[in-house]
C-alpha cells in the first residue's frame, strides 16, 4: 500500500481509488507526472521544456542584439574640418610697382564649352529601365560613341519606340550610332543617332 489515506476517515486508500473504499468520501485527484509508453512497453516520465528559461533566455538574446546595434560604431568620430566663410581671404596692403599679372587659363580645367547635359553612361541606364519597364530585357552599354544594346528583343517592334524616345538625349551626349544585338551576338539592327 502506499502513503495516500483519506482525509475525512484516515483509512489507507490504494492509488487509483476515486471514493473512500469506508467512507465513500470523494478522494482529490492525485497529480501524478504524465508519462507516455515508449515502444518497448516501458512507461517512460514526459520532461517538458521550462517554459521561464526559455522566455528569459530570449530576453537576454534580445537585450545582447539591442546593445550590439546601439553601441556599434562606437569608436572615435572623425574630426570635422572647419566651416568655410563665403568671404575671400583678405590681402596684404602693399603697393605693387609693377603691372597686376593677368591669370594663365589652366589646361586641365574643364572649358565652358563642355556639355552640361547627363552622361552618356547615365542615359544608357535611363534606356536600360525603359526598356525592362516595356519587358523587352536588355542590357545597354555605350562603348565610346556607339550605344550597345543585347537583347532578346532586338526584332520586336515595340523596342523602336522606346529607342526614339531615347535618341535625341544620347545624340547630345555625343554618341553617334546605336547597334542592337541579340544574346548570340548578331547584330540585329543599327542606325544612326
Amino acid at each position: 500500500m502506499s502513503g495516500d489515506v483519506c482525509p475525512k476517515c484516515g483509512v489507507a486508500i490504494v492509488p487509483g481509488y476515486v471514493r473512500c473504499p469506508k467512507c465513500h468520501f470523494v478522494l482529490p485527484p492525485v497529480r501524478r507526472p504524465r508519462s507516455s509508453i515508449a515502444p518497448s512497453g516501458t512507461a517512460v516520465e514526459e520532461r517538458r521544456a521550462p517554459i521561464a528559461a526559455i522566455v528569459m533566455g530570449l530576453a537576454a538574446l534580445g537585450v545582447v542584439v539591442a546593445a550590439y546595434f546601439l553601441f556599434r560604431g562606437g569608436g572615435p568620430k572623425p574630426e570635422q574640418p572647419p566651416p568655410v566663410s563665403d568671404q575671400p581671404p583678405a590681402m596684404p596692403s602693399s603697393p605693387s610697382p609693377g603691372p597686376s599679372p593677368t591669370p594663365t587659363p589652366n589646361p586641365s580645367a574643364p572649358s565652358a564649352q563642355a556639355p552640361s547635359g547627363p552622361s552618356a553612361e547615365s542615359l544608357a541606364v535611363e534606356l536600360q529601365r525603359a526598356l525592362d519597364h516595356q519587358r523587352l530585357w536588355s542590357r545597354v552599354e555605350v562603348a565610346g560613341a556607339v550605344v550597345e544594346i543585347t537583347s532578346q528583343s532586338c526584332s520586336d517592334p515595340a523596342i523602336k519606340p522606346v529607342i526614339d524616345a531615347a535618341a535625341t538625349r544620347l545624340k547630345a551626349a555625343g554618341t553617334s550610332r546605336l547597334r542592337c544585338r541579340d544574346e548570340s551576338g548578331t547584330v540585329v539592327f543599327t542606325r544612326d543617332l
